[in-house]
């Protein structure tokens, strides 16, 4: 219960008929994408991890999961934890404090996130691309 406080998912938890008991099938399918990558969220939380790395966490979820999200990871950095994040999607880098910018498996960027980010629209303003796919060119951090 702790882990699904920390991830801001133990009140929806509870109102899924049987609560914690809830029968969710095979891989989850009685989930939406959005419940099932929140619950997915506090498992990587289960026994406070001093790093937690985090493919797409915000890939499916609506702006109650998004905001969830944002509070988890403000948690997890007033408790000294270390979070790494693979996104595309700006919103999941808001609360990071340093992003990293892979391009071919080489650093291209990396620093505070405001400094990157400006980095980065002088490089778009200028005519370069930068490419931010995690899993293709480039990946943000």
């Amino acid at each position: 219960m702790k882990a699904a406080k920390d991830a801001g998912v133990h009140d929806m938890i509870q109102r899924l008929e049987g609560g914690y008991n809830c029968q969710v099938g095979p891989a989850g399918t009685a989930l939406s994408g959005g419940q099932r990558q929140r619950i997915g969220l506090a498992r990587a939380l289960y026994g406070e991890p001093s790093i937690v790395i985090l493919d797409e966490p915000n890939a499916n979820l609506d702006q109650a999961g998004e905001a969830a999200l944002s509070q988890t990871l403000e948690r997890l950095r007033k408790r000294g934890a270390i979070a790494v994040i693979v996104a595309h999607r700006m919103q999941a880098l808001a609360a990071c404090n340093k992003l990293l910018i892979l391009e071919n498996g080489q650093q291209k960027h990396f620093g505070p996130r405001q400094d990157v980010i400006a980095q980065l629209r002088g490089a778009r303003s200028s005519g370069g691309v930068v490419a931010l796919h995690p899993h293709k060119q480039g990946a943000l951090t």
